[in-house]
């Protein structure tokens, strides 16, 4: 066995002795991560037991993600060579987030070329610029929160009745989010418009969010009168989202109007996410 070897042996003995010792482990990875952590995080991913089931897995996370963020260029290669491959894709994904912040057309082209990674991280989306030239990059990399939010900053730059058509491409939950965040800004932005879309081109599924979003847009300024809107034009979960949203609204103002509200919800109602 060489030296590096031994001493990666060495190394996990001890993280393995120090399992209820946090602190010790916090230690242990920042040093294990500096000097070796292609080694870090093939032990974590091969160790028999899981941190990521205990609260020791965030701290092995931020850790990771710390190194991914300050050396986006070396994480990159260490998780596109360490085995098993599920072991290196969050620090590939962290990498990538962390490239687009200063080059977003360079991170896309990356991610892009790992088709086995879906982007999710930390990352601070006012840092990545993606416009509506992005899109075709950006709807081809596999479904993932952080993508959804990029396509849909990146359909700011189309007309929304055009960037609402083009939801129409994406994979159903992709296109369920992306969908809920137009209509979202529609209805802040020009509810008329968005109302006359619905009732015309929409498909029903762009319909029932576009309403819906206009329905929490009303509860907003008149909680029983958006009560009393959602109930006319919506039917099913939507509906009882929107008036689960006026009930909670009007509880420290007029908590009898609320408790008549919830009463027009099914009877063991729990909320559906949209």
């Amino acid at each position: 066995m060489n030296e590096s070897a031994r001493g990666a042996s060495s190394l996990a003995k001890v993280w393995k002795e120090a399992a209820d010792d946090p602190a010790m482990r916090l230690w242990l990875a920042e040093v294990w991560m500096r000097e070796d952590p292609a080694a870090f995080i093939r032990m974590i991913y091969a160790t028999n037991e899981s941190v990521w089931e205990t609260g020791q897995g965030m701290m092995v996370a931020n850790i990771i993600t710390r190194f991914a963020e300050q050396n986006p260029q070396t994480a990159l290669k260490i998780g596109a060579t360490v085995q098993p491959p599920a072991a290196g894709r969050w620090m590939m994904s962290q990498a990538i987030l962390k490239i687009m912040e200063s080059d977003s057309r360079k991170g896309l082209e990356l991610a892009a070329g790992h088709p086995e990674l879906r982007l999710n991280g930390n990352a601070d989306l006012d840092k990545i610029k993606v416009t509506a030239a992005d899109l075709p990059l950006l709807m081809s990399l596999p479904r993932a929160m952080m993508v959804n939010d990029l396509v849909a900053k990146a359909m700011n730059d189309l007309p929304i009745v055009e960037a609402m058509k083009l939801t129409s491409q994406m994979n159903s939950v992709s296109r369920r989010s992306v969908q809920a965040t137009l209509s979202r800004r529609w209805a802040d932005e020009d509810p008329e418009a968005a109302l006359k879309f619905a009732n015309t081109e929409a498909t029903d599924a762009q319909r029932v969010r576009i309403l819906e979003s206009l329905g929490e847009k009303k509860i907003e300024a008149n909680p029983a009168g958006g009560a009393a809107w959602a109930e006319q034009n919506l039917s099913g979960h939507a509906k009882n989202r929107v008036l689960e949203k006026a009930a909670d609204k009007l509880e420290k103002t007029d908590p009898a109007a609320a408790e008549a509200i919830r009463a027009r919800l099914p009877q063991n109602y729990s909320p559906k996410p949209k």
